[in-house]
């Protein structure tokens, strides 16, 4: 009889303990899984940041702590974290330090207007508005070779002059670094696109001599002050180079506009605000914005068959057919 009763209360003991096994690893599992079924949020409050799981990573959030030197994670529950879109926006922070393998995305430091140091990440790519109206930054230093840099990444960062970090850049984005403080920029040799404004004004631009800003292949800002404008050879886009507006010495009113035969695309904006201008489009080019001369009385001149006289029946722009014309 005792020793019925031993092996019961060790069979009883087994399977509790078992129970219990199985509820740890239930449990577990449980919050190992969840987010793959739900989205997961939450706050760590020994490193002040609001989070959201989605699958098997970690998106901050927000960042409710009180340090101005902020140290970002590599792993967070378990996780590897991801700096997510406005995470930092309108914080009091002065430096940011990312592990090389935590991605940064668009925005996360919109108006942080004290940030004044960045370092790391594992981003390749910045992402549209990244350091949006960071007034303060002026070091910034990337973990990992940079190769694109979108729209208005930089912008209205006043103070920063030093960008030796876009040296290997394929891809710059429009305004990427408009209204920065940018005074000398490495060799762009790898530079494969740049969409318009993306160094508008800058120091930089302002000292640059002869009558065209270009970067890469596109042309940026007419600097030149002739009436009468000859596009230079090698350039295959246009973008806003001759919107005249008052407030900027540069461009000017000009009169005639002779686009070589390089161009492939006029980009927004390139003819905004002049008031009397006639542009000379070869066929060689094959896409025009339709926002191409807001507020401007222009004519253009072209080959029959062109695109350019396809657009200009479109949207009702006055043209002139032509055999061609001295270049």
């Amino acid at each position: 009889m005792k020793s019925d009763k031993k092996r019961k209360i060790t069979i009883a003991v087994i399977a509790g303990i078992s129970i219990f096994l199985i509820f740890i690893v239930v449990k577990g599992l449980y919050w190992w899984f969840e987010p793959y079924f739900h989205t997961v949020s939450g706050y760590d409050f020994d490193l002040g940041f609001g989070y959201r799981i989605i699958d098997d990573k970690v998106f901050l959030t927000y960042y409710g702590g009180e340090e101005t030197i902020v140290y970002v994670p590599e792993r967070l529950k378990g996780r590897k974290v991801v700096v997510g879109e406005y995470c930092f926006s309108g914080e009091n922070i002065e430096e940011v330090y990312v592990p090389s393998t935590v991605e940064v995305e668009g925005s996360a430091f919109t108006g942080c207007v004290n940030l004044r140091k960045f370092q790391g990440s594992s981003n390749t790519t910045i992402y549209s508005g990244t350091f949006y109206g960071n007034e303060n930054l002026e070091e910034v230093l990337f973990t990992n070779t940079i190769e694109k840099i979108e729209g208005g990444a930089f912008w209205k960062c006043t103070n920063l002059k030093n960008v030796d970090f876009i040296k290997d850049v394929k891809y710059l984005g429009g305004q990427a670094f408009s209204h920065t403080n940018i005074e000398h920029l490495p060799a762009l040799d790898n530079l494969e696109y740049a969409e318009n404004d993306v160094f508008w004004p800058t120091p930089w631009e302002e000292k640059q001599e002869g009558d065209f800003i270009i970067v890469g292949n596109t042309l940026q800002l007419y600097k030149g002050s002739d009436q009468v404008v000859y596009i230079p050879e090698g350039i295959t886009t246009i973008w806003s180079a001759f919107m005249c507006m008052e407030e900027y010495k540069y461009p000017v009113q000009v009169r005639e506009v002779y686009i070589s035969d390089s161009v492939e695309k006029i980009g927004y904006g390139a003819f905004d605000y002049q008031y009397n201008i006639t542009v000379y489009i070869p066929e060689s080019v094959v896409e025009i914005d339709e926002d191409i001369g807001k507020d401007s009385k222009m004519k253009i001149v072209t080959t029959k068959g062109s695109y350019a006289e396809e657009f200009a029946m479109e949207y009702g722009i006055e043209y002139e057919i032509v055999e061609g014309w001295e270049k």
